[in-house]
């Protein structure tokens, strides 16, 4: 259900090709997209938003030209069939309400993806993680890797298949600062 070159109308979902991964928005009006950033990219605002390291992500309104930067974008609005949009109202309001606030980002259950997904259908869903998750578990499927991270890929599909299990935060360890 991916357009491009299609006119954006508000609520639409924008996606953005990054080189590693595709990052996504709101469309309001009027050339601007809300998105999820990282804090980093308030203050520095790179062309990368957000990553792996990401622990907080503020949610920003800007022009979809700064959001996309060089990069090309598509109105992907893909969970249509799947799922009832919201009104259209609904979405951009509250995408502009949440404009400023910080929230918890985690690449599994709260990236950009599910933001925008989340904004738009009301059920935050990312097809990229899941499609990497299962991709990761072909991988590493060898009785040589050690058991925590074959639990951790284990729970990533099963986060895809019931985004409510909560996801572990792995082993900790401590790094001088």
């Amino acid at each position: 259900m991916a357009e491009e070159n299609l006119e954006p109308k508000p609520g639409d979902l924008i996606e953005i090709d990054r080189v590693l991964y595709k990052h996504w928005a709101v469309y309001i009006d009027d050339g601007y997209v809300v998105h999820l950033v990282s804090d980093d990219a308030v203050r520095e605002n790179p062309p990368l938003s957000l990553s792996v390291r990401t622990q907080k992500a503020v949610v920003k309104c800007q022009l979809l030209s700064e959001a996309s930067g060089e990069n090309k974008w598509r109105v992907n609005n893909k969970l249509d069939e799947e799922h009832k949009p919201k009104p259209i109202w609904e979405i951009v309001i509250t995408a502009l309400q949440m404009v400023g606030e910080k929230i918890d980002y985690n690449l599994l259950k709260m990236n950009c993806e599910h933001f925008a997904t989340d904004l738009r259908y009301g059920h935050p869903e990312s097809g990229q993680v899941c499609r990497n998750a299962y991709l990761l578990v072909e991988t590493v499927r060898s009785p040589n890797l050690p058991k925590f991270q074959r639990d951790i890929v284990g729970k990533a599909v099963a986060v895809c298949q019931n985004p409510q299990i909560p996801f572990p935060a792995g082993p900790q360890t401590n790094r001088a600062s």
